[in-house]
């Protein structure tokens, strides 16, 4: 099946797939989130990596029971670039 999703649509859904496997435990979930060389950045913490940024963000919240909401996202995507970025 062909994702009918804008490039950045996909890019913002990344960021729902983050939060709802951080609340679901859903460790898949999250992971579809990112690709192996995911760089994020939480309020300056910077983890470098999907191992890092499993073990710094799944490994602690999934198993709290939490409700995440993400607003404000913006997508800074740049003509013919193959990497962008997610603010939310």
């Amino acid at each position: 099946m062909q994702s009918s999703f804008s490039v950045k649509e996909a890019i913002t859904d990344a960021i729902y797939r983050f939060v709802t496997g951080l609340d679901t435990g859903d460790l898949a979930l999250f992971n579809s989130a990112f690709s192996e060389d995911a760089c994020f950045n939480l309020n300056g913490d910077v983890m470098e990596g999907m191992e890092m940024i499993r073990s710094k963000c799944y490994e602690v919240i999934s198993k709290l029971d939490t409700t995440h909401f993400s607003t404000n996202i913006r997508v800074d995507l740049k003509e013919g670039e193959l990497t962008a970025s997610l603010t939310a």
